[in-house]
């Protein structure tokens, strides 16, 4: 499989950059922060699209998305943690799992 990332693919549409709406602040300015390196390298700045706790599109700045526009992408990009939310220690885990949720939508 081929991952290409173009000012094409992204001005199509098919390249965004997906978060869990639940996430730490970090994951949130990261996610931010390779929107603009990409958009230093291509001139065009990808979607970042938040992802609620059902797997459904949340917010993306001034726009809503739905399922339909998301199982569209071709050239996703996800930004999260891996393992267990270091805030959690003392209750059940909260981490975040953008690909479980992604899947449990049916994405």
């Amino acid at each position: 499989m081929s991952f290409i990332i173009s000012a094409k693919t992204i001005k199509s549409g098919k390249t965004a950059i997906l978060y869990d709406a639940s996430a730490l602040s970090g994951v949130k300015k990261i996610a931010s922060k390779v929107a603009s390196d990409i958009e230093a390298v291509f001139g065009v700045r990808p979607r970042l699209i938040e992802i609620d706790s059902t797997g459904k599109s949340g917010k993306e700045k001034g726009a809503n998305r739905t399922e339909e526009e998301i199982a569209g992408l071709q050239y996703p990009i996800l930004v999260g943690t891996l393992g267990v939310d270091k805030r959690a220690q003392s209750r059940p885990s909260t981490a975040s799992n953008i690909i479980t949720k992604l899947e449990k939508s049916g994405l």
